[in-house]
């Protein structure tokens, strides 16, 4: 099958042409067909496929082309004369429009006849001569049966109604169209009628009644929050996108606030924040201070809310407002929604409880002068802590200088401005030793535990034979696998002396002489006889867990050679540690840059997040957290060990951005970069 191409031009000889100069062939060579042709009054058009001719059909294309030629020039001709339609000659016909009735005459001396032309509005006219209707123009005669049909516009009214995305809105659009009839336009005499039409009248729908509009609010599911009045302007003059129908949005309660009247941990007033990045936590100021009968806080409850309604009847239900419970705690009283305190002293909020404890202030240097401070309330040292001298106080302690071979024992927060040098610093209390004792009590339960399931298992395949007792396969078990029950042991003694022992605590101690320690485990007759140690643990673990405070926070700049412990988080702000023991019940924070973990050890449960650890002569430093916990450190020097859990990784070069954690194996995981 051959190919072929397409020419557009104005004329078919364009199009011939240049078919012929693209395939260098004469015109009597070219095969070719007409596939589009326009004629207008200003725009014509011809387009052809072509290819060069086989010489067979030579002959018979020179014949179409001719033909093609002829009809183009006929069209042309026809084209002119309607051009100069107005150029009249008294022996051709006449036709014209009078009172509505089209009037032909015949043509003299076989002159030209009468024209009718059907204008632009084809889609309202329609022309037949002699039954054949006529698509654009034709010629008439006095004994031609002209037939003309004019379309009329039917009157028309239409409702369009939409809503919202959330349906609290409906909108409505309401079009009106006229009936409109015509007539055509009457024409003076010429040898060419073009027909066209003309308006008669007009006539507009009925409008809607309300109750129509309501109907079709009805039918679209437009039920509440109808707009009456915006119903009668709809109907009135037609609308586009008119509100017609509105919701009602429900009102959601706000949270409960709290309106603290004095500065709390820092809510009012922020720690100063470097461009480094370092925090400065001796900006937040001095302790404030308030005096009997002070309002601490005010509660702000919310109104109450309300359902809202979509335009559909859909019921909306509105957000509840968290609500917050205040709670006078010593030292104020709750009064309505307010606070207040009733003595004087230092205000304290922890969980949404309020406190005042007396401060005691000292001006000085704690020293032999002053003798050891120990106050109910909180405690503000302004100078230094002397060697051998202790602070106690039954809340927080704020000591803005140094302290030096001393301790501090403070069931509140602790913040120390200056240096500590060889101290102990314990914030939380007895919180400290309680959560230890806990966790130590959590060991041997889950020791207990695994030895009761590894003695069922050696029974059950007979590993050490049957006349093998309890107890001697306890023991066993104890001397190659759990080697660490003894030690553990001895703590919870030593646990429960320190705290302080009632009867059922006097029973732990006895149970685990009698049936744990040295050769007692031979004693058991039968393995269940753990359960009575595992359930002692368990209560006694319970008892602690309900003594325990809200957990409390130490804030230091530097200690050296000294043990500081916080029942919350210890945070660092300054130069760092040097060869101390750091514990944190949640977490240990460096928060300067480039300061300094060197040597010693840091526990904390939750995460330790350190700067710079341990030295280029390889000083050793021990960092650990628990099994779910996550180190980071900025850069380490060797001999650093990271312990997650029971799993220890010993650094053995320097390296930064150090991250250990475990892995969902259990396996510790390093990542870091060489330094």
């Amino acid at each position: 099958m051959k190919t072929k191409t397409k020419f557009v031009g104005s004329s078919l000889e364009k199009c011939i042409g240049d078919a012929c100069k693209l395939f260098n062939v004469k015109e009597e060579e070219l095969d070719y067909e007409i596939v589009e042709k326009k004629n207008g009054l200003f725009i014509k058009k011809v387009a052809i496929e072509a290819s060069p001719a086989k010489k067979k059909d030579l002959k018979e294309k020179e014949e179409l082309k001719e033909k093609e030629i002829i009809k183009e020039k006929e069209a042309e001709n026809i084209e002119e004369y309607e051009i100069n339609e107005g150029v009249k000659n008294e022996n051709d016909g006449t036709i014209k429009i009078q009172d509505g009735e089209i009037i032909v005459k015949n043509p003299k001396n076989n002159e030209k006849p009468a024209t009718i032309i059907i204008g632009d509005d084809t889609d309202y006219i329609s022309v037949k001569v002699d039954g054949n209707e006529i698509i654009k123009r034709a010629d008439v005669y006095e004994e031609s049966d002209i037939e003309v049909s004019l379309y009329d516009q039917v009157a028309s009214r239409k409702i369009d109604i939409s809503t919202s995305k959330d349906n609290i809105e409906a909108y409505i659009s309401i079009t009106y169209k006229p009936e409109r009839i015509y007539e055509l336009k009457e024409s003076k005499e010429g040898n060419q009628l073009k027909l066209e039409k003309v308006l008669k009248y007009s006539k507009m729908p009925p409008k809607y009644t309300p109750e129509e509009i309501k109907e079709q609010l009805s039918k679209a599911g437009i039920i509440c929050g109808i707009i009456e009045e915006n119903v009668q302007k709809a109907i009135e003059k037609g609308c586009t996108n008119m509100l017609i129908a509105k919701g009602a949005r429900p009102i959601d309660e706000k949270d409960d606030v709290i309106e603290y009247k004095f500065n709390v941990d820092g809510r009012e007033k922020k720690p100063e924040q470097d461009a480094m990045g370092n925090i400065d936590f001796k900006s937040i100021g001095t302790v404030e201070a308030v005096k009997k009968g002070d309002v601490l806080a005010i509660r702000h409850t919310s109104k109450t809310g309300r359902d809202g309604i979509d335009v559909r009847g859909k019921i909306l239900k509105h957000k509840l407002g968290k609500k917050i419970r205040i709670r006078a705690g010593s030292g104020c009283e709750l009064k309505g929604e307010k606070i207040i305190a009733t003595i004087e002293g230092k205000p304290y909020e922890k969980n949404n409880a309020f406190y005042v404890y007396r401060m005691y202030e000292v001006r000085s240097d704690v020293d032999l002068t002053t003798g050891n401070i120990e106050f109910i309330g909180d405690v503000l040292v302004h100078g230094n802590v002397k060697e051998g001298m202790e602070v106690n106080a039954g809340n927080s302690i704020t000591i803005n200088k140094n302290v030096e071979r001393a301790k501090i024992d403070g069931k509140g927060n602790i913040t120390i401005k200056g240096s500590i040098l060889s101290s102990n610093i314990l914030g939380g209390g007895q919180d400290v030793t309680k959560i230890k004792a806990i966790d130590n009590s959590n060991s041997l339960i889950d020791i207990l535990k695994e030895i009761m399931e590894s003695v069922k298992e050696v029974k059950r395949v007979d590993l050490y034979g049957k006349d093998k007792k309890d107890g001697e396969i306890i023991r066993i078990l104890m001397e190659r696998k759990y080697k660490a029950l003894p030690r553990i042991c001895l703590i919870i003694i030593r646990d429960i002396t320190v705290c302080g022992k009632d009867k059922a605590e006097s029973a732990i101690i006895s149970a685990i002489k009698n049936k744990l320690i040295g050769l007692a485990p031979l004693n058991i007759k039968s393995y269940r006889e753990l359960e009575d140690i595992i359930e002692l643990l368990e209560d006694r673990v319970d008892k602690l867990e309900k003594e325990l405070a809200i957990p409390v926070d130490v804030v230091i700049d530097y200690c050296q050679d000294s043990n500081i412990s916080s029942s919350g988080n210890v945070y660092i702000t300054g130069k760092g540690e040097y060869i101390s023991r750091i514990i944190a019940n949640n977490s240990v924070y460096f928060t300067k840059k480039k300061a300094l973990a060197r040597g010693g050890q840091i526990e904390a449960k939750k995460e330790i997040k350190c700067r710079v650890v341990g030295s280029i002569s390889g000083v050793t430093t021990n960092l650990i957290v628990g099994e779910k916990g996550e180190i980071w450190a900025d850069e380490a020097y060797q001999n650093t060990i990271f312990k997650v859990g029971t799993k220890e990784y010993l650094l053995e070069t320097p390296s930064r951005d150090i991250h250990a954690y475990l892995n969902k194996h259990g396996d510790i995981v390093v990542d870091k970069l060489l330094l």
